[in-house]
């Protein structure tokens, strides 16, 4: 979520911070926490990405953001990605 609003800010273009997400997942101990809760905070924070989408300027989406392999993508495409990838994992719940 960083990504999506720390570029309107920072300079450009826009260096993305890789992290490690096996870490992340035992810092936040989200293996521990209740369903409920946990489904609480996705809900809740990809609310939060909705508005940002719904409100980014236009020109915004062109910005561009150099990715930790040194390729270069625009805000357009990580947000139809992000959107392609939460869909994915959706899918993979219902399965």
């Amino acid at each position: 979520m960083f990504v999506f609003t720390e570029i309107n800010y920072s300079e450009k273009p826009y260096r993305h911070r890789p992290y490690n997400q096996i870490d992340l997942v035992n810092l936040n101990q989200y293996q521990k926490t209740d369903i409920k809760e946990l489904t609480q905070l996705w809900f809740s924070i990809n609310s939060q990405i909705v508005r940002i989408m719904k409100s980014v300027d236009e020109n915004a989406l062109d910005y561009k953001i150099i990715l930790s392999d040194e390729s270069v993508i625009d805000l357009r495409f990580l947000m139809t990605d992000y959107v392609e990838h939460l869909e994915h994992h959706i899918n993979q719940i219902k399965s």
